[in-house]
This record gives C-alpha cells, sequence and structure tokens, in this order.
C-alpha cells in the first residue's frame, strides 16, 4: 500500500470515528431530553393531581356575613352580598341562599323536578332571577299550581330545595320571601318587583345558555 493510499485510509476512520462520537452524543442528548420532560411531566401531573385534592377535600366556604331586615309585607332584605366567582362549594348563610359568592356557570332557568345546585342557582340570581323552591313533600296539587305560575315567564327558576322542610321561598338577589300557599298574593307580587330588579348585579344578563336542562 502506497503512503497516499495509507493517509487516506486513516483519514477515512478518523472521519468514521468523529461519526460515530456525535452520533452517540446526539443520541445521549436525546434521551437526557425525554428523561428531562418525562420528569416535568409527572411534577405537572402530580400538582395538577394535588390541586383537584385539595379542592375535593377542602371544606365549603362560608359566605361573608351580611346584613338583614324584615319589611312590612314579609319580604327579608339581605345587604353586603358577595358577587365572586368560586370554584368550590359555598356555605351560604341563608337556606336557601338569596346572593353571595357563586359558580362561574349559571342556571338556565325554567322547571326543575329536582334540587339544584346553590352554586349555578345563585349566579341565576345575580342575572335578576327569581328562584322559587319549595319542601320535597310539598302536596302535588300545590307544586302544580306553581309550576303553573313559573311555566313559560322569564327569569324564573322552580324546583325543591334539600334544606326546605316547610313552606315555599321565593329568592332574589338580596331578598327573599316565604309562604305556604302558591296562591299567596304576596309570591305574585314578589315576583313582579324582583324578576329582573335593578338590585341585582347583573340585570338582563342571560339566563340561558349555561347549565341544566329545565322541563319544557
Amino acid at each position: 500500500m502506497s503512503p497516499s493510499q495509507k493517509s487516506a485510509r486513516e483519514t477515512r476512520q478518523r472521519v468514521a470515528e468523529m461519526r460515530a462520537r456525535e452520533q452517540a452524543r446526539e443520541r445521549r442528548k436525546k434521551i437526557l431530553g425525554i428523561s428531562a420532560a418525562a420528569v416535568a411531566g409527572v411534577g405537572v401531573v402530580a400538582g395538577l393531581v394535588f390541586m383537584v385534592a385539595q379542592q375535593e377535600s377542602a371544606p365549603p366556604t362560608k359566605a361573608a356575613p351580611v346584613t338583614s331586615s324584615v319589611r312590612a309585607d314579609g319580604v327579608t332584605i339581605y345587604e353586603g352580598l358577595t358577587a365572586d366567582h368560586v370554584t368550590k362549594d359555598m356555605q351560604y348563610g341563608q337556606t336557601p341562599p338569596v346572593g353571595g359568592d357563586h359558580d362561574a356557570v349559571w342556571q338556565n332557568c325554567g322547571i326543575y323536578p329536582g334540587p339544584l345546585r346553590d352554586e349555578n342557582a345563585v349566579h341565576a340570581l345575580e342575572h335578576g332571577a327569581v328562584w322559587i323552591t319549595y319542601a320535597e313533600s310539598l302536596a302535588e296539587d300545590q307544586v302544580t299550581r306553581l309550576r303553573d305560575l313559573v311555566r313559560g315567564k322569564p327569569y324564573l327558576l322552580l324546583s325543591p330545595h334539600e334544606g326546605v322542610t316547610d313552606g315555599i321561598f321565593a329568592s332574589a338577589w338580596g331578598a327573599q320571601l316565604k309562604v305556604t300557599d302558591p296562591a299567596d298574593a304576596k309570591l305574585t307580587a314578589f315576583i313582579t318587583e324582583f324578576a329582573q330588579s335593578q338590585n341585582a348585579p347583573e340585570p338582563g344578563a342571560p339566563c340561558t345558555n349555561g347549565t341544566g336542562t329545565p322541563e319544557a
């Protein structure tokens, strides 16, 4: 083998070795990158799991204290209600609630055969809705009369409420009335006064396209 041929072969060998080292280095980089991404991903997932677990295990948030007064017609007026959006369950000071911090999604107005989530219903009150609730033991003929009162009217919610043990409650943002008869004129007067009342923080905001499927 001539000196020139030997030199060319050695050059090719050095180039091949350099390429092999470079390829090995690139493989190590990829492995390290994948490992780092995996560790970061595990950290993110662990953080999310921790946050969800905290939210699920956290007790309901107590609503801020409010002041109240009772009018001559029996309507209780509440002042000092907060109106922030929250993701946790609330522990309201009134049953059913008349306002306060609530879910970011409002309850669609209409008639519901079962109880509603307070936090969504309160958001509907913020939009100017009136929420009529009754004890699940209320006589069927009275429930029918309440349905007739609400059906087809905008900004009204009707549902039983687990916290109501007797009677019928009409709740609006910052106002509440209790009656025992769906035909009580005070109930109709309450609806007239408080449905879309300017006392609500956001009167006229939607009472549809939120959550829930009311009866047709």
